[in-house]
């Protein structure tokens, strides 16, 4: 038989421009979820603002262990229709199955 594992999810309640207080929260919720017993934490889309890589704006998913930052993956698929907007703000990223240092 299979071992369990615990996982976290979570939706924050972040504000625009909040950086401290954005910060707080989701340090409190990694918290929480250590002290449940998680292995693994999710959190919600744009909960980390937004990753810059030689100048350009990328929404992305950020994976890290212990504060080390293992992985950060860029979407390559944008919404752009109805109330999402994506390509305001966010640049797809292009290069598929290859890697860059950050």
């Amino acid at each position: 038989m299979g071992r369990k594992v615990t996982v976290a999810t979570c939706a924050l309640n972040q504000w625009a421009l909040d950086f401290e207080g954005n910060f707080q929260r989701i340090l409190k919720s990694i918290q929480i979820a250590k002290g449940k017993g998680a292995r693994y934490r999710l959190g919600p889309e744009l909960e980390i603002w937004p990753i810059m890589h030689r100048n350009v704006r990328y929404n992305c998913r950020v994976i890290f262990l212990n504060r080390k930052i293992l992985l950060i993956r860029p979407k390559m698929a944008l919404a752009n229709e109805g109330n999402y907007r994506e390509l305001r703000w966010f640049t797809p990223w292009t290069r598929s199955r290859q890697t860059e240092e950050y």
